[in-house]
């Protein structure tokens, strides 16, 4: 279940992305354009679990917290995603973390626009983990 957060309350989180503004020609479309972009911009909060095939928990629960930025026809997201101590920091921390505690790995997402209907291309992930305190 995602649900979107107030950009005001997350104002010392927001990230400033280092590219400048891309200015495309008048008659190219930017994401801000479409609806679906307009309504997935910004914060979200979510809460995920993990099931196998047969429906069997692998990761009972973690938290997200997602940040989607849209620079013309340029996407980028970016998902914390939080594990308390357990599989999910065992599967992701490896030896990083120490007994009780959690981990967090950022996963960014870019892409761009490819054509008129809001279709994103060239998309790229990189995961990135860190270890933190405990229970996270």
């Amino acid at each position: 279940m995602f649900r979107c957060l107030s950009k005001l309350a997350l104002v010392s989180l927001v990230a400033v992305m280092s590219a400048p503004a891309d200015s495309p020609a008048d008659d190219q479309p930017v994401l801000a354009d479409f609806p679906f972009w307009q309504k997935m911009a910004g914060w979200w909060e979510s809460d995920n679990t993990y099931l196998d095939a047969d429906m069997t928990y692998l990761i009972r629960s973690y938290n997200s917290l997602v940040h989607i930025e849209l620079n013309g026809p340029h996407f980028r997201e970016t998902e914390h995603r939080f594990y308390p101590a357990g599989l999910g920091t065992s599967r992701y921390a490896d030896e990083l973390a120490q007994p009780g505690e959690g981990v967090e790995l950022v996963v960014t997402t870019v892409g761009e626009l490819i054509d008129d209907r809001g279709t994103l291309g060239a998309i790229r992930v990189d995961p990135q983990v860190s270890s933190s305190g405990p229970n996270v």
